[in-house]
C-alpha cells in the first residue's frame, strides 16, 4: 500500500513537471507569435497594433502605411500585407461606406 503511494506521488510530481514544461514552452512560443507593436502616425489620426514579426513600410505609392508579413521559407515569395490608404472625400457623394465603394 505504501509503496503504491509513493508510485502516485512520483507520478503526480512528474505529471505536474511535465505540465510546467509544457506551459513554458506555449509562452516562450506564444510570446513571439502573440507580441505586437504599436504603430501611430499623428498626421493621419491613426494607430494601431500590428504582429511584432512584421514589417511597417510608410507613405509608400500614396499608401498610408503597409504591413509586410515575413516570409514563412525559402519557397514563400509573397509577403502577406495590409495597406491603410487615407483619401479626402471632399466633393464626393459618398454618405456611407456603401456609397464610397461605387465611386
Amino acid at each position: 500500500m505504501k509503496n503504491r503511494k509513493q508510485k502516485n506521488i512520483q507520478f503526480a510530481i512528474i505529471a505536474a513537471i511535465g505540465v510546467l514544461l509544457i506551459l513554458v514552452v506555449a509562452l516562450l512560443v506564444g510570446k513571439k507569435y502573440f507580441s505586437f507593436k504599436k504603430y501611430k502616425d499623428t498626421n493621419y489620426g491613426v494607430s494601431l497594433k500590428y504582429p511584432r514579426s512584421w514589417e511597417s513600410k510608410p507613405e509608400v505609392h500614396g499608401v498610408a502605411v503597409i504591413f509586410l508579413s515575413p516570409l514563412e521559407n525559402d519557397l514563400d515569395v509573397f509577403h502577406e500585407n495590409v495597406n491603410i490608404v487615407i483619401q479626402s472625400l471632399v466633393g464626393q457623394d459618398a454618405k456611407s461606406l456603401e456609397d464610397y465603394t461605387e465611386i
